[in-house]
């Protein structure tokens, strides 16, 4: 950082999660989950068609014996679908993580030089121990976060289907469920994609900031959300300046965190430079 030094401390604009990084993501994980409804349907109507005759309920033993063989034959329909996209997402898991990672360092980077830049500092941000530790750490939670999706989904879709068969109801019924269940399941992918795009934004900007020598950053609170946070909405009316190497302490979440940290939080911050004077 190059600057002459003043007598006082220079306050940085605050930057907020790359609104386009966030819709890659969420485009990412839809894009998994419809394909393994679309799949779910298309196995869920054979199975229907071809084995579902009868009903459960049947009184005569010979319905009863057709009727077990149709559960048990939508059960391995629902095992063999349920095991082929656990390995999907297992699989895609990893490189998704790794490529929504890199674009949210690299857009934060992105951001932090402009507003530096902004007040009149030159920046410049090499990979480093720290730095490495920050992207494995983002990617291993994103990585969880995505195979727990496709397994909330699969427990949906199993739920669904024995409603169903209990209910005697038909496929046009189940099909009802399933969409809904996967709009449900879409709903909580794009909480994921804003939630974890703020999260990494706040790990690499703490991780950045703390390497250029700042230790201290102004809580902001952005208006963004539809549940703000009493808590973090009064730190941002106050100005409420945080040690980065330790945050400030939510009683509600029981602990110390950052903006963005935290389900929900769209806070950010500004970072604050001692020794020099902030720019007009």
């Amino acid at each position: 950082m190059r600057r002459k030094p003043k007598s006082k401390g220079a306050v940085i604009a605050a930057i907020h999660p790359n609104a386009g990084v966030t819709a890659w993501y969420a485009q990412q994980l839809d894009e998994a989950l419809r394909a393994a409804y679309t799949d779910a349907a298309l196995e869920l109507t054979l199975a229907y068609r071809d084995r579902l005759k009868v009903g459960i309920a049947a009184q005569d033993s010979q319905l009863a014996r057709d009727a077990d063989y149709s559960v048990k034959y939508i059960d391995n329909v629902l095992k063999r679908w349920g095991k082929k996209w656990n390995k999907r997402f297992d699989k895609m898991a990893d490189d998704i993580a790794k490529r929504f990672t890199s674009r949210a360092f690299r857009m934060t980077e992105v951001g932090m030089k402009a507003a530096f830049k902004q007040s009149g500092f030159t920046v410049s941000f090499k990979a480093t121990r720290k730095s490495l530790q920050a992207y494995k750490l983002t990617v291993a939670d994103n990585v969880g976060l995505i195979k727990n999706l496709q397994q909330d989904f699969y427990n949906r879709i199993q739920q669904d289907v024995w409603a169903s068969v209990r209910a005697g109801s038909d496929m046009g019924a189940l099909s009802n469920k399933l969409q809904k269940s996967y709009g449900i399941t879409k709903r909580r992918a794009d909480t994921i994609s804003v939630d974890q795009n703020a999260k990494a934004k706040a790990v690499i900007e703490t991780t950045r900031r703390q390497e250029l020598g700042i230790r201290q950053a102004i809580w902001q609170h952005s208006h963004a959300g539809r549940e703000p946070r009493p808590v973090h909405a009064a730190w941002g009316r106050e100005g409420k300046v945080f040690d980065l190497d330790k945050g400030l302490y939510d009683p509600d979440a029981g602990e110390f965190v950052f903006p963005g940290q935290l389900i929900n939080c769209r806070c950010t911050s500004r970072a604050v430079i001692e020794g020099f004077e902030e720019t007009k």
